[in-house]
């Protein structure tokens, strides 16, 4: 009996080890679902963490900085983080634990966020002229731009001087803006020449093509570059030219009025610009004019849509083109449209006029995905080909 005894004892003393053996020791899982890892954040962001357990999850817990800021006794947990007080441009590290009814801890990732605050000063820079062209930014961040003495500069994404190309120290002012070719190429016109420089500031070509003043380049898919000048002499010449990417000329248009506008390239590769007559150009890549369509006056740089539809301001008024130079519709403001527009996500198409008001017009598809389908390519105005 006492045998008996002692082997009951002992199996019961098995069966404790193999329950306690068997017991829960996987830790719960942890995600920090907002805000995601190297975004950036302003003013009250939502700090929201998930966590998930075999045998459930006990608590939850959030620390900014090494610091613990939130706790709770749920699988799911939310904290209104007021980042306003923090400086700007600050790097912040969120991490996030839970634990089960076992005493199990789980731990999530970290992420790493940075703090903007919208419309503060990053940097800024001076200078030797009056800046009236749109900077173009390459693909490290760099920004070139031009100024009305005559430079060409190219800063550093924290404004940081790299260098800086004299072109026309005396003439006449140009307002043109740089464009960047997808292989790094920046391209400006200055007084009577178009110029094509490397990313270190020298000169790869020159192509004397006459005077630019409002035109910004554009970038066709295989490299051409289109833009419009004149030539003044006895009589005034006004050129549209296709520019080959080795500086040679592909072929080029004489119309009748100077090219006020900045080319597009539409989905099929047509090129389309305006003049200061009111003529709507549509031109095929190999230079033969598909169309020209009268609108009121001088036209603002045109946007092409994903439906290939083209608007285009002209007067007081924004015009809708059909890709075949048919008009779809426009729209009268109270002022002349000198605005270039720029078609959003969902269609709708902004633009300002001088009656002082921005417009907002419904329309039907996103921008078109293009080589250039609008002023300095994308809504960014990169000015970059390939950038977005």
């Amino acid at each position: 009996m006492a045998q008996f005894k002692i082997k009951l004892i002992f199996l019961s003393i098995i069966i404790i080890l193999m329950a306690i053996d068997c017991g829960d020791k996987a830790p719960p899982l942890v995600n920090i679902i907002n805000p995601v890892d190297g975004s950036f954040v302003d003013g009250m962001v939502q700090v929201a963490v998930e966590a998930t357990d075999n045998k459930g999850v006990d608590s939850i817990e959030i620390y900014i900085d090494d610091s613990l800021i939130f706790g709770t006794g749920k699988s799911y947990g939310v904290y209104m983080w007021n980042t306003t007080p923090l400086p700007h441009n600050s790097s912040h590290k969120i991490l996030a634990c839970a634990c089960d009814f076992s005493g199990n801890v789980g731990i999530s990732d970290t992420i790493t966020v940075s703090v903007i605050h919208p419309g503060t000063l990053a940097w800024c820079y001076k200078a030797t002229g009056a800046i009236q062209s749109c900077p173009a930014i390459d693909d490290e961040g760099a920004i070139y731009f031009g100024e009305n003495n005559g430079f060409l500069y190219a800063l550093d994404k924290k404004g940081v001087f790299k260098w800086y190309h004299s072109f026309a120290v005396g003439f006449s002012p140009t307002r043109s803006s740089p464009v960047i070719s997808a292989g790094g190429m920046i391209y400006f016109a200055e007084k009577d020449s178009l110029y094509a420089l490397s990313v270190d500031g020298s000169i790869q070509w020159t192509i004397g093509i006459g005077f630019v003043e409002r035109c910004v380049p554009a970038i066709g898919v295989d490299g051409t570059i289109y833009i419009g000048a004149i030539i003044r002499g006895i009589v005034t010449h006004y050129y549209f030219y296709a520019i080959q990417s080795d500086g040679s000329i592909k072929w080029c248009y004489e119309g009748c009025a100077p090219t006020c506008s900045a080319p597009v390239i539409g989905i099929d590769g047509t090129i389309y610009f305006g003049d200061d007559h009111g003529y709507i150009y549509a031109f095929n890549p190999d230079g033969v004019i598909k169309w020209r369509y009268q609108s009121e006056s001088n036209s603002s740089s045109p946007a092409v849509d994903a439906q290939g539809i083209i608007y285009c301001g002209s007067g007081s008024y924004l015009y809708a083109l059909n890709s075949d130079g048919t008009l779809r519709w426009r729209y009268q403001t109270g002022g002349a449209i000198q605005s270039s527009p720029a078609i959003a996500a969902d269609g709708t198409i902004y633009f300002g006029s001088d009656d002082g008001y921005l417009y907002a017009i419904c329309g039907l598809a996103p921008l078109a995905n293009t080589p250039w389908p609008k002023f300095h390519h994308d809504l960014k105005n990169t000015g970059r080909k390939g950038g977005n």
